[in-house]
């Protein structure tokens, strides 16, 4: 099996939609997860590059679905992250559907890289996600990031943890009666730890395109520029939305008012209570003294 250089991995494009992708495009692996899961850092740490997906502060900055190429026909995805992001509403909608509907209906989707949090792992969409990849038949890969944050004994019990939880999502099926439990890597972005075996994981599912490189005897696997690429107006795929991309759309934002959802303190809190400024809670009480 051929070991691709991650490294050489280059940015091709960023698309509001599944429409705008290139088709014809090979094989490509996406990074799903919440918004503060560490996506655009796992990817920069996977290809060595600093500022290959730009990483941010302020959770839920991946607003379009973002295309890196590795080599020719092989490709991975930064998908907008379910559930945590400060903006408003409306837009949060698009992005929800927009992810949804790629991961229904892209057929170059060779695997899903699920990030979860390794400190609070497998969260109600993260189960519906890995609830998708077994009734479609989509293999998924759990990795387990910011395991620096936590010490070996609390990273052992959360593996351990996640470990039982994924046996109820390994379902034998008549095209595959025996089927392997779903792996579970813990990585560091900071410490570069894990991200051998998530490349080898990688490597396996490109492995029908490299292959054909190796029976071919083609060596050079520079990727391609955005100018090589086929894109297509695809705009009938956008009009039937499946069941994920409802789902995820609809989830986290139910039953809150805008200040409630985006205020600081209940974004850092996890909790619904509206945000009062304390300094005009201040200034209030200086006015009615004066009376």
């Amino acid at each position: 099996m051929l070991k691709l250089n991650y490294q050489r991995t280059k940015f091709i494009m960023s698309s509001p939609s599944i429409a705008k992708l290139p088709v014809d495009n090979g094989l490509e692996v996406a990074f799903v997860g919440v918004s503060n899961a560490g996506k655009s850092s796992l990817l920069n740490a996977l290809c060595n590059q600093k500022n290959l997906a730009k990483t941010s502060s302020t959770p839920g900055r991946t607003q379009l679905i973002n295309l890196f190429a590795v080599a020719p026909y092989v490709n991975l995805v930064d998908l907008p992250g379910y559930g945590y992001a400060a903006v408003p509403e409306k837009l949060k909608i698009e992005w929800q559907k927009s992810l949804g509907t790629y991961l229904e209906k892209r057929e170059y989707l060779a695997g899903i890289v699920l990030l979860m949090d390794s400190r609070h792992p497998l969260k109600p969409l993260d189960q519906q996600m890995l609830q998708w990849c077994v009734e479609f038949g989509v293999p998924v890969v759990v990795v387990l990031t910011k395991t620096d944050k936590l010490t070996q004994q609390e990273l052992m019990k959360q593996i351990r943890l996640v470990n039982e939880a994924l046996v109820a999502f390994t379902v034998a099926s008549e095209e595959n009666p025996d089927p392997e439990p779903i792996q579970v890597i813990p990585v560091s972005a900071v410490k570069k730890r894990g991200i051998d075996k998530l490349a080898q994981v990688l490597d396996t599912w490109f492995a029908p395109v490299t292959s054909k490189y190796e029976q071919m005897g083609i060596t050079d696997l520079t990727p391609p520029d955005k100018n090589s690429l086929v894109i297509e107006t695809q705009a009938e795929q956008e009009e039937d939305n499946g069941f994920l991309s409802n789902a995820l759309a609809s989830k986290e934002t139910k039953g809150k008012t805008n200040k409630q959802r985006y205020s600081p303190t209940a974004r850092r809190l996890g909790t619904s209570k509206p945000f009062v400024d304390p300094k005009k809670l201040q200034n209030k009480s200086k006015r009615y003294k004066k009376k």
